[in-house]
């Protein structure tokens, strides 16, 4: 065999076999991971290279004085020790209360375990104020602030209720009015003070509660015309809340805003701690300067402060359904995560929505109150009108100027109060509205009156 014929040795392979190849794509896919993962961790500060945070906001407007009641003078150290003995009642206490049952024995044994109970209630309405000292100075406002019971106070407002029931029936009328009003005077003088909103609520809960009770005495008892002129004299001071719930408005505001943003800034482990135990824990602890802008989100809440001491001022037919926008997109997808995750100050419009959203229809609370107020005087000067002419008027226009200064204002148009003389009905155009199905106001409740006196 000659030398062009001899077996040459193999030569080895320098390109890698297929199983080899698909080994490399683990490392890139990885690298790739890394990169994006990187990429978005440090997306908002790239980002936050570029947009910064507005400067501090002047929200003096929106500020409150600092409350200083002498102890004596104080409604709310009477009801505190109210709270302390009430005793509640059965269950049928609503049904009472609502003029839908009358039980003298559960009446009798409710008054009887609540005798104490009521001297403090009388007691705290002979007091010229009401002022939780806890939030007497906006500086110790937070949502950590220890609340008196207010529930409890509510619950009295009931128990004061049969005892006005009570009353009447056993013909001690102007005893019975008594007790409601002095109900009535807690619940305004709650609502007068500086609280968070929940104790404007409250304050108009218990007032609302006497003035329900009154319109069932009226129905059903006879009382001579002088003493209803002067109940429906009376009862004009009732009309003001609309102050009382700009206060409230600008208390949440320096309760939980300013708190939060404060608390969320702060490097205290503790006011981190408080804010998510109120918050969330998704809104975490500090975050990025991106993500999370002070200045931008007290502005957001300045503003919806001052629009809801705007509308405090307000009849309900001026009032716009509060539909909350959203400032960010929700939902669980992933594309709707990335859009959060992009969105400049994510964390303070949450916050923005979430409370906007709470108090979007608070308003109508103001008008509701309003309506029982002028209805109640409506009624009373009816009923006196009625005991001299012995008929009912066929406006109220006749009740002027003997019985009424003037026909009061229907809170939902700014007009008078409504009169249908064929149905004997005071009714108000909220009920027309709520009856047709304005959004507005169909969870208000009934709105009109219809006599039977």
């Amino acid at each position: 065999m000659d030398e062009s014929q001899q077996v040459q040795p193999a030569i080895p392979q320098l390109i890698d076999p297929p199983h080899r190849k698909r080994r490399r794509w683990p490392w890139v896919i990885l690298a790739v991971v890394v990169f994006l993962g990187a990429f978005g961790y440090f997306l908002p500060s790239i980002l936050g290279l570029f947009s910064r945070d507005i400067a501090p906001i002047d929200d003096s407007d929106l500020r409150l004085q600092k409350i200083s009641i002498p102890d004596d003078q104080n409604a709310y150290f009477d009801l505190i020790k109210m709270s302390k003995v009430i005793d509640q009642g059965p269950s049928k206490l609503g049904e009472i209360v609502d003029g839908k049952l009358w039980d003298e024995r559960a009446a009798a044994d409710i008054l009887q375990k609540n005798a104490e109970a009521l001297m403090y209630f009388e007691s705290a309405a002979q007091k010229s104020y009401y002022q939780d000292p806890n939030v007497a100075d906006q500086a110790q406002f937070s949502p950590n602030v220890i609340l008196p019971p207010l529930n409890t106070f509510r619950n009295m407002a009931d128990v004061s209720a049969v005892k006005s029931l009570a009353l009447y029936r056993q013909g001690k009328i102007v005893e019975a009015l008594e007790e409601a009003f002095r109900a009535a005077s807690i619940g305004q003088k709650m609502q007068n003070s500086q609280s968070h909103f929940i104790g404007y609520l409250v304050g108009f809960a218990i007032k609302s509660r006497a003035l329900r009770t009154m319109q069932i005495i009226l129905q059903e008892s006879e009382i001579d015309s002088q003493s209803l002129k002067t109940y429906t004299a009376r009862l004009e001071r009732f009309y003001d809340n609309e102050e009382a719930m700009a206060t409230a408005f600008k208390a949440e505001y320096w309760g939980m805003t300013v708190w939060a943003i404060n608390a969320m800034t702060s490097q205290d482990p503790e006011k981190v701690k408080a804010f998510k135990e109120n918050f969330g824990e998704q809104f975490g602890g500090a975050v990025d300067s991106y993500h999370f802008r002070p200045n931008e989100t007290k502005l957001l809440f300045a503003d919806l402060a001052r629009a809801q001491v705007r509308d405090s001022k307000k009849h309900c037919g001026a009032l716009e359904l509060q539909e909350i926008k959203p400032s960010v997109p929700y939902g669980d997808s992933w594309t709707i995560l990335a859009q959060q995750y992009i969105t400049e100050n994510v964390v303070g419009k949450t916050l923005h929505d979430v409370v906007a959203a709470a108090f979007g229809n608070a308003q109508y609370k103001r008008c509701r109150e309003d309506y029982l107020v002028a209805s109640t005087q409506v009624a009373m000067a009816i009923k006196a009108f009625k005991n001299d002419t012995k008929v009912y008027p066929a406006s109220l226009t006749e009740l002027i100027p003997k019985y009424l200064s003037k026909v009061p204002e229907d809170p939902f148009d700014g007009a008078a109060l409504k009169y249908d003389a064929s149905t004997k009905t005071i009714y108000s155009t909220g009920e027309k509205l709520r009856e047709s199905g304005d959004e507005r106001y169909k969870s208000l409740g009934e709105l009109k009156l219809q006599l039977a006196f």
